[in-house]
């Protein structure tokens, strides 16, 4: 299951009455506004990446800069020296690329780039070979400067004439804190979740169409081998030098679900097994490493997600956490029946189906000459049905319904070029593809700024 972000904190019940809680909800500022995406003049979804500043009258994004503080950067192209001593400072953007408002020069301090100062561009200027770069202040370089159109720098932008964008928690549930962007003009933006018991940040789950979700914790590592020829018992590798991980995931192919655990004793094995294609085979690992066994499954709470029918088509996903309540990642689009999220295609965004597969270029006939574009689709305990299959083509991408199950022979074109018989994975089922759907059966939205 893909994870995304945390979208949109709404209102929370206290008393047993719904009221708006005012540092929880996403709301503009006197100088920093909003980004929605509006779908039919009614459900929204808030862009969490990016404000715009009323005063510059341009985007900007929260970048942590060299002095600690955040402030609402503009878009601005990457400024290098051109000098082996760091003294003569040229923006640069990649050949072809449109021509920057801004030069920002970044200095590394603590393993980390960050912006130091910003330039207004003035024009082009004649290419530089080399470049060289400030890092803890060395200047290092020279370094290959082909391939980018260089531009001559302006006056510098005082920072103070920025916004400063803070990061503080906003609200607590039973079992998720939330915390987001916030500004001493007034903007507050939700944008993270904590969980509360085991204190780490956490994410919540993408479930198309299922009735609840959970917030597993970003911390995990993912496991891929087990201590017991049956696949049963999982273990984890660590390298030389690496400190063992609290907690890991496993993902199960076999049932598309995904479970957390602890992280147990430290094991002694001589192999080590994993599963491929549906077998349990051994496989040779470092005898450097170190290996722990997988302690208990992690119960992560259950929260509730429910659509919102009065919204329209394009519904919100109402996620419950005792008094909090949340958006899910996803939408629901009540004329197709199906969750969605918003994607851009042709340039413009639309809240596509979640559940989505690929097509294959597939034929029914041994010599490749009968096309039948045909998703294979895998099926499982936790996998969400599509109803959507994608492809890539001369015209570029195009969207399918899925049609009834294939259940015929099969055939694609090798890399050898030549025709042969292609098998359905176990665990999966073909399913036909239709023609295009033409892109207005999705709901549009619309990118409008805070008035």
């Amino acid at each position: 299951m893909r994870r995304l972000p945390f979208a949109l904190l709404l209102a929370v019940t206290a008393c047993g009455e719904d009221v708006a809680l005012d540092p929880g909800v996403a709301r503009s500022g006197s100088r920093l506004a909003l980004y929605r995406y509006v779908y039919d003049q009614a459900t929204d979804e808030v862009e969490t990446r990016w404000f715009h500043d009323r005063v510059r009258d341009e985007r900007c994004t929260p970048r942590r800069w060299s002095d600690g503080v955040t402030y609402c950067t503009p878009d601005a192209a990457e400024a290098v020296y051109i000098t082996a001593d760091c003294t003569q400072l040229h923006a640069r953007a990649p050949e072809g690329a449109p021509a920057p408002v801004y030069g920002l020069r970044h200095y590394w301090l603590e393993r980390t780039w960050h912006p130091s100062r910003l330039y207004r561009v003035v024009g082009p200027t004649r290419p530089a070979e080399m470049y060289w770069e400030l890092r803890d202040g060395a200047c290092l370089g020279p370094y290959n400067g082909a391939g980018f159109t260089y531009y001559a720098l302006g006056e510098e932008i005082d920072r103070a004439g920025l916004v400063r964008v803070t990061r503080p928690e906003l609200a607590q549930g039973h079992h998720l804190a939330v915390s987001g962007y916030a500004s001493a003009d007034g903007l507050q933006v939700p944008t993270a979740l904590r969980d509360l018991e085991l204190d780490v940040p956490c994410a919540l789950d993408e479930r198309p169409g299922a009735a609840t979700t959970a917030c597993p914790p970003d911390d995990a590592v993912s496991a891929r081998y087990f201590r017991d020829a049956a696949c049963r018992e999982l273990a984890i590798q660590v390298g030389i030098g690496q400190e063992p991980p609290t907690r890991v995931r496993y993902f199960d192919e076999s049932s598309g679900c995904t479970s957390y655990h602890s992280v147990a004793e430290e094991i002694e094995v001589p192999l080590l097994y994993q599963q491929v294609g549906g077998a349990c085979v051994d496989v040779v690992v470092s005898t450097n490493d170190r290996f722990y066994a997988a302690g208990p499954t992690l119960a992560l709470a259950p929260l509730d997600r429910v659509p919102d029918p009065a919204a329209g088509r394009i519904q919100p996903i109402h996620v419950t956490d005792g008094a909090l309540r949340l958006r899910d990642p996803l939408l629901h689009d009540a004329a197709l029946g199906v969750d969605c999220r918003r994607a851009e295609l042709d340039g413009t965004s639309y809240c596509i189906p979640a559940a989505i597969v690929d097509a294959l270029p597939l034929f029914t006939d041994a010599a490749c000459t009968a096309a039948q574009p045909t998703a294979i689709v895998r099926e499982g305990a936790c996998v969400p049905e599509p109803t959507i299959a994608t492809a890539l083509g001369p015209a570029g991408q195009t969207l399918h319904a899925l049609e009834a199950p294939h259940t015929g022979a099969l055939f694609h074109i090798s890399t050898g070029e030549q025709c042969v018989p292609y098998t359905v994975p176990a665990g999966h089922v073909a399913r036909t593809v239709g023609p295009a759907l033409p892109l207005s059966t999705f709901a549009r939205a619309e990118l409008v700024v805070d008035p």
